[in-house]
């Protein structure tokens, strides 16, 4: 039986309605109408939303679930994309700190890191 009341449900509706056709936004906001303080789902939405070049809110969104849980480095990184999507290279390598002090070992975030600080110190 299916739980309509149940923010997961309408959450992972977003996610698979994402990766076939991105008709997820009201899959996303009904899960954040059940569950509107979730850093998961905030985390998602602004991820989905930088995708789709919706920048701004896609930052507020990870912004939001930054606030809820400031060690996760993957919402660092995510903002650390967002920011450089503005052409902000100096707020997003702070971001991309953040995320690779979280998880230094993560290789993805170092080299995008790395990336950006040559950027500005080479133009």
């Amino acid at each position: 039986m299916v739980d309509y009341d149940n923010g997961d449900y309408w959450f992972y509706h977003s996610q698979v309605l994402f990766s076939l056709d991105r008709s997820w936004w009201n899959s996303m906001q009904k899960a954040l109408e059940i569950e509107p303080d979730n850093n998961e789902y905030l985390f998602c939405k602004g991820k989905f939303l930088l995708i789709e070049d919706s920048t701004a809110a896609g930052l507020q969104s990870i912004n939001q679930a930054i606030k809820i849980e400031p060690n996760n480095g993957e919402y660092w990184y995510w903002s650390g994309k967002g920011w450089l999507n503005y052409g902000n290279e100096k707020v997003a390598l702070e971001s991309l700190e953040q995320a690779v002090s979280i998880e230094p070992d993560n290789d993805e975030y170092r080299t995008l890191r790395d990336e950006v600080k040559r950027k500005i110190l080479f133009g």
